[in-house]
């Protein structure tokens, strides 16, 4: 970006959607590891931006995160309702990962 009289006033490196997601994703997930509720939230959001996705990059991108948030889960969380309640979550997600919008993410890279 330049200003007005022409001179570089900023200067950004561009992010590929990769690059994006893990920028949204990795600092919240990891400061959120323990806290179910948040895990919970980031596993809830997943089935709504793969719902509207139609490249099989960009969801496996979102599979990436939703098995990251698994893990951390299953590593950090002591109550069984609650790890069940995000194993639930991550199934909602995988389950929209399969029925997508155009049917053919069943088969993601895991």
């Amino acid at each position: 970006m330049t200003s007005r009289d022409g001179s570089i006033a900023l200067m950004v490196q561009g992010l590929d959607y990769d690059g994006l997601v893990d920028a949204m994703f990795h600092l919240i997930r990891q400061n959120a590891t323990g806290s179910p509720a948040v895990l919970m939230h980031m596993l809830g959001v997943l089935p709504g931006v793969v719902s509207c996705e139609h490249d099989v990059r960009r969801v496996n991108a979102l599979n990436r995160h939703a098995e990251l948030i698994l893990g951390d889960a299953e590593r950090t969380i002591d109550n069984p309702s609650d790890l069940n309640d995000l194993r639930g979550r991550y199934r909602e997600f995988r389950a929209m990962c399969d029925q997508g919008p155009l049917g053919r993410f069943g088969a993601l890279e895991t």
